[in-house]
């Protein structure tokens, strides 16, 4: 074997390694959905930035298993940001400031220099309202509001596709220098 060789063959290993590495990753978030298969309805109790600061707004949910008192909130797989001037013309309802898309995104609008998101998680997310939870029997305390949402699956699919780009990678290098 030449060192080119053993260098592909180096290469190509650890795009394998990274393929496995994220193999993990799939398997837990195909993991939790299973596991949180139980539903209750818990009552909104407040909202909560999460990230420091105005990063995102999310309701905090109360929610009893076995006369145990816990508390979820809503996950979401990201957040876009969208800053408007001036509020004319836009089309938009007070609804469309601050939603949650089919896709677990939460979409936050703002319009001006002020804008005021817990009025807007209020009117979405009343404090008093019920909203459903999912829950894991076993661990009540891994819980979540309204659907299950995993990101962890997106760093598997992440770690698989950059393994697999680094082993076609060094399969074309061995290919066109050998």
């Amino acid at each position: 074997m030449n060192a080119l060789t053993i260098s592909c063959i180096a290469v190509a290993g650890a795009g394998a390694l990274i393929m496995l590495i994220g193999l993990p990753f799939f398997f837990h978030a195909s993991g939790v959905k299973k596991k949180c298969n139980k539903t209750v309805y818990g009552r909104v109790v407040d909202h909560q930035y999460l990230k420091g600061g105005n990063t995102y707004i999310t309701p905090l949910v109360e929610y009893y298993v076995d006369d145990e008192r816990y508390i979820a909130y809503r996950h979401y797989k990201g957040v876009t940001k969208k800053k408007m001037v001036t509020s004319k013309d836009t089309g938009l309802s007070d609804k469309d400031y601050l939603y949650v898309s089919d896709k677990d995104v939460l979409h936050i609008v703002r319009v001006g220099s002020m804008h005021s998101f817990g009025a807007l998680a209020e009117d979405m997310w009343p404090v008093g309202s019920e909203l459903p939870v999912l829950y894991n029997p076993q661990k009540p305390k891994q819980a979540f509001v309204e659907k299950v949402v995993v990101v962890s699956q997106i760093a598997g699919i992440v770690l698989v596709c950059v393994g697999c780009g680094v082993m076609l990678l060094a399969g074309i290098i061995f290919c066109l220098l050998a």
